[in-house]
């Protein structure tokens, strides 16, 4: 789910929930806007064009397209599209459920967790990803390395209290048994 704000008369991409490689801050919808994201080159790019999937190759079927490369020398990869028609609260519920309850949803057999890592200026220099039982950090747009072995739930539940600042309380945890990402 993207939002889309206007602010003084300018529209702006907000999206919260996607990930490292999605924005950190305010995108402005503008054509060919780019970016750095992550000190010195991770960038972003917003641009407004046909998907290989459309039919229609007309104005009304022109999307949003938010991409990101890791330098300048890497390609830009398309992360995901999105259009500016308005979705209802019962449109959400619907999507949701699909994410939350079928089979080829990730979403449904792992589990993640992301924390940005912001320098003295707020200026966003890197990240931490549980993905699973991988826990990685990517500083300054460097290469990810590990940065703990994760063998058991209870390694998991301390990696996102120490590393990522999740507490979980005891029902929470006892919530975690018998799921399909429960690490065995």
């Amino acid at each position: 789910m993207v939002s889309i704000v206007t602010i003084a008369g300018t529209k702006y991409l907000v999206d919260v929930g996607f990930g490292s490689n999605g924005p950190a801050a305010p995108v402005p919808l503008v054509h060919n806007h780019t970016r750095i994201k992550i000190l010195p080159e991770n960038s972003e790019m917003l641009t407004r064009e046909h998907i290989p999937d459309n039919t229609h190759k007309g104005d009304a079927q022109l999307l949003w397209v938010y991409s990101f490369r890791y330098s300048a020398s890497s390609a830009w990869l398309p992360a995901y599209c999105f259009s500016e028609i308005e979705f209802l609260p019962v449109d959400f519920v619907t999507m949701n459920f699909f994410v939350s309850r079928s089979p080829t949803s990730w979403f449904t057999y792992s589990l993640v967790c992301l924390k940005f890592l912001m320098d003295e200026r707020e200026e966003m220099v890197g990240d931490v990803t549980l993905f699973g039982s991988d826990l990685r950090k990517r500083e300054m747009g460097g290469p990810s390395v590990e940065v703990a072995k994760i063998e058991s739930e209870e390694d998991r539940v301390g990696a996102l209290e120490r590393v990522l600042g999740v507490r979980l309380s005891q029902p929470e945890r006892e919530g975690i048994r018998g799921m399909m990402t429960e690490l065995r």
